[in-house]
């Protein structure tokens, strides 16, 4: 995965986009997350940064990553 360079294709993603991630990321680290962000087209992205939270919202906070998800899709 550290080896995949895929940024530069984000422009091409034409359907809506969230990007997850905590403030608390190590991993990725959030001026990383930020700039996949800042990459996918303006009129599909949308942002949601878990606060006190690191790289797993999913296994962290499993019922408000849900529920993030559930707002997302509808």
């Amino acid at each position: 995965m550290s080896k995949l360079r895929l940024r530069n294709r984000l422009q091409e993603i034409q359907v809506p986009c969230m990007v997850v991630g905590g403030d608390m990321d190590t991993t990725v680290g959030v001026d990383q997350i930020l700039a996949e962000y800042l990459a996918l087209p303006q009129n599909t992205r949308s942002l949601h940064m878990f606060h006190g939270i690191g790289h797993s919202p999913n296994v962290d906070v499993p019922g408000e990553m849900a529920a993030l998800l559930d707002r997302f899709i509808r």
